[in-house]
């Protein structure tokens, strides 16, 4: 599982923060308040092992009552000490448009970013709709696996079970590993309207081939409650939105 240690982070945070203002009072006494403060960048000593940070901050007047303050923070998350083999299976379907696609953009990059350090884990990614479409089968490839996030469009409908049987595809001759979680993220925001419910077949099949497997469905932008549809085509459920998929990719990919 990724985490961070809150009471160090909030620690640092208020450290950098104290500096920054000391820096403006520094100016502003000397009678200069258009000179640009320094670049602060604090790091832990072990930076690059899970739990270690880097923070940069840098600040500059736009104008003399107005200051612009800007953190960029980076941590190595702390892993549950397992490798993992992670197919992204998304919702294209034409209901996923806007800010619900920025969104989601946004935060699956962020957490492919996260499991590719990590030269031991793989990604795959499939999307579906009417239809489905391998976009990569597993890989380590970091940039190849962003670049065909940031490409994905909407369209049609909604077909759990051609995403299933393109999961199936993926795993074609995959072998359980030691110490290796496989993990099925199966994302959507709508209900299955075509080729239902074959999809129950489906992932039936799928759990007979790799009994190992995880598959989570996350349901995003529908309902309080999980539907029934998702229920049935995933071993564990988590319902998201706009304000918390960040958090829901990161705790079902752990």
């Amino acid at each position: 599982m990724f985490k961070i240690n809150k009471k160090l982070f909030m620690l640092i945070i208020g450290f950098v923060l104290l500096f920054t203002l000391t820096s403006f009072i520094i100016n502003a006494v000397k009678g200069n308040p258009t000179e640009p403060i320094s670049k602060v960048i604090m790091e832990s000593s072990d930076y690059g092992i899970p739990g270690s940070y880097h923070i940069d901050k840098s600040a500059k007047w736009l104008d003399s009552n107005k200051a612009l303050i800007s953190f960029d923070v980076d941590t190595k998350p702390i892993t549950d000490g397992r490798y993992k083999d992670v197919v992204f299976v998304i919702d294209m379907s034409g209901s996923m448009v806007d800010e619900r696609l920025r969104v989601l953009r946004e935060n699956s990059k962020e957490l492919v970013d996260v499991l590719l350090d990590d030269d031991n884990n793989n990604v795959a990614l499939i999307t579906f709709d009417t239809n489905s479409e391998i976009l990569s089968g597993f890989t380590k490839d970091k940039d190849l696996i962003i670049n065909e996030i940031d490409e994905l469009s909407y369209r049609g409908a909604t077909n759990y079970n051609a995403a299933l049987k393109s999961v199936i595809e993926v795993l074609n001759g995959y072998e359980e590993k030691d110490n290796t979680d496989l993990i099925v993220l199966f994302l959507t925001d709508g209900y299955p309207n075509e080729d239902t419910p074959n999809q129950i077949g489906t992932y039936n099949i799928l759990k007979n081939l790799y009994p190992y497997s995880n598959v989570y469905g996350i349901q995003y932008e529908i309902y309080n409650s999980i539907v029934d549809e998702l229920k049935d085509i995933s071993d564990k459920q988590w319902n998201a939105n706009l304000k918390n998929l960040h958090n829901v990719l990161f705790d079902a990919g752990k």
